[in-house]
């Protein structure tokens, strides 16, 4: 990390506090239950979906009540194992738009899942849903798994522990040819930042690392 140097820093600053990826967590006691195994394509995970839903089952514990911002999420789900990292870095890099059909096909799935009810249990409950009770939601086994980052793995015992029901982990399938099996998207979770209302900002961005 560059020290900031008085008289230099001009913009209120964000240090990383925290890298993530994205995994897929699952009841793990559920779908043992029902002698399910995990999606390992779109075809798999379409029907695991159409399988847990005709259960009654929420296919994936899901709600931005909370922090309408959480949406973001899913398009870098989407982006990733749809899309592929090859074809999202050039569209950051500035070498081919997101307006191309490989982002907007894939937001248009997403969408679609919404739309049957597949992520939150209803397209309401999507946008109203808070994160308590969709992870109440999968410890209770009233959904089957959760897209999330894993940052929940700090607190994912505390919502398994009333239904004793058991969890794990997996990554998130591949949802094109193409892409790879097994891909784990990386970025900033958190950030330590500076609020750009502060009197002194610049003393609030200023850090002096220990030397050696």
């Amino acid at each position: 990390m560059r020290r900031a140097e008085p008289g230099r820093h001009t913009d209120p600053g964000r240090l990383p506090n925290l890298s993530c990826t994205m995994l897929l967590y699952y009841n793990k006691t559920v779908f043992e239950d029902k002698g399910m195994l995990l999606p390992k394509d779109r075809a798999e995970l379409e029907a695991m979906a159409e399988e847990l839903q005709g259960q009654g089952i929420t296919p994936f514990a899901a709600g931005i009540g909370d922090d309408p911002a959480a949406i973001e999420w899913y398009p870098t789900v989407f982006w990733n194992h749809y899309s592929g990292p090859d074809a999202l870095y050039q569209a950051l890099t500035g070498e081919i738009p997101f307006s191309d059909p490989v982002f907007v096909d894939v937001i248009e799935l997403f969408n679609n899942y919404v739309q049957k009810g597949w992520f939150g249990g209803s397209q309401e409950k999507f946008f109203s849903n808070g994160f308590d009770a969709l992870h109440a939601d999968l410890g209770d086994g009233k959904a089957g798994t959760n897209v999330e980052g894993s940052w929940f793995l700090s607190n994912i015992e505390d919502f398994f522990k009333e239904s004793g029901d058991a969890w794990d982990w997996a990554p998130l399938p591949p949802l094109r040819s193409g892409v790879p099996a097994e891909l784990y998207e990386l970025g900033i979770g958190s950030t330590l930042s500076v609020n750009v209302s502060a009197e002194d900002t610049e003393g609030a961005a200023f850090f002096r690392l220990p030397r050696g």
